[in-house]
């Protein structure tokens, strides 16, 4: 059994591609985090629509290199 996104219900493929809206509720980012990402990850953009989607393994990799542990300073002092 795959898993499933809480959000929309869909199946969670590594190699699916989201857009906006679904990185949205599937990840609970704000819109501002949404747009940031999206002009920092590979997108692929099919002729002929306005939207623009990402993979999500790569979303995964991107995402996972902002984590914190317990403890870690998550704003270093300079």
């Amino acid at each position: 059994m795959s898993a499933t996104c809480r959000a929309c219900g869909r199946a969670l493929h590594p190699g699916a591609r989201l857009d906006r809206a679904q990185v949205r509720a599937e990840y609970g980012l704000t819109r501002v985090d949404v747009a940031r990402i999206f002009e920092r990850l590979p997108g692929t953009a099919i002729p002929g629509s306005r939207k623009v989607y990402v993979r999500r393994d790569e979303l995964e990799v991107y995402l996972s290199n902002f984590e914190y542990r317990p403890g870690e300073r998550v704003r270093p002092i300079a």
